[in-house]
């Protein structure tokens, strides 16, 4: 039997599918869109309908068996192709069956209580340099960044107040900033920062939100930052909507991956990518994780 998820535009807009997991993360009380193709008769029904339900079918090409009379399941007739939204009704993760008198495929969904992380994006200069973003060059930034978090792991992102400050630091933190690993010039570079920042915000922060600092060229920053709380650095030279989100993601836990140049954390990345993994997204979010997935920032494709 041949079985297709399908997940391209208008459906991809609605993230959180991870098509080599076959994942899908639904916000509770929302819902998400998704499709399926296939040759031969089935149904498509929820395995738990107090977690996930099934509605709004629509039929792209092919007749339906049968109108679906409840929100559990779709029947199916050869060569159907429909669009159905999964609702996320209890917090939780189920899966989506498709049989044809035995299970032929499964959709593993994850129905997710929204986090709230604050964060806060910063100006820094010190007494020879400054960042050359302004809080007008990063407002439209960081709503891309906002919108992408929210629809792949119903993540919000919420502006602390100020949203948008200058860090002034009374030394020259040199150029690059960090320069190495070692905690040693590095430490000293990062603790001059944190002590420029507001500590009403700093604390805030570090209990579970992000703070975004625009800066010149960053060299091995990783390490120090996440020895210090959920802090990002983000580069002026690399300014796309995808690139606040990578080190951003950083900042929320997430670690660099080698699956494909499509994803948002991959390890050499080029800032045009959005896509985050099932792991990925059970890591921003553990509400509802699945639990054979697991976060494995390595994983191999299926």
């Amino acid at each position: 039997m041949r079985i297709q998820w399908i997940k391209t535009p208008p459906l991809a807009e609605f993230g959180g599918f991870d098509t080599a997991r076959l994942y899908q993360m639904v916000p509770l009380g929302g819902k998400r869109e998704i499709g399926i193709e296939v040759d031969q008769a089935c149904v498509v029904e929820s395995e738990n309908t107090g977690v996930a339900s099934i509605a709004n079918v629509l039929t792209l090409a092919g007749p339906l068996a049968s109108a679906p009379t409840t929100t559990n399941g779709i029947l199916l007739s050869p060569g159907s192709r429909v669009r159905f939204s999964i609702v996320g009704v209890g917090e939780g993760h189920t899966r989506l069956l498709v049989r044809d008198g035995v299970l032929q495929s499964r959709l593993l969904v994850s129905v997710k209580t929204k986090r709230v992380a604050p964060y806060a994006v910063y100006f820094l200069k010190d007494i020879r340099r400054s960042t050359t973003r302004s809080s007008t060059s990063v407002q439209p930034t960081m709503v891309g960044v906002r919108k992408l978090f929210l629809n792949y792991a119903n993540v919000e992102l919420k502006p602390m107040q100020p949203e948008y400050a200058d860090v002034i630091v009374p030394r020259d933190l040199g150029n690059p900033l960090f320069l190495n690993r070692n905690l040693g010039s590095g430490e000293t570079v990062f603790k001059a920062i944190l002590d420029a920042t507001p500590n009403s915000l700093l604390e805030v922060a570090i209990n579970g939100g992000v703070l975004v600092y625009c800066s010149w060229d960053v060299e091995d920053v990783v390490t120090i930052g996440a020895t210090k709380g959920n802090c990002a650095f983000v580069e002026d030279v690399n300014g796309t909507t995808n690139t606040f989100a990578h080190e951003i993601g950083h900042a929320l836990g997430l670690e660099h991956h080698n699956l494909s140049p499509g994803f948002l954390m991959y390890a050499t990345y080029s800032g045009a990518d959005d896509l985050l993994s099932a792991g990925e997204i059970d890591k921003l979010n553990e509400s509802g994780a699945v639990p054979d997935i697991g976060y494995d920032p390595n994983y191999l494709e299926l």
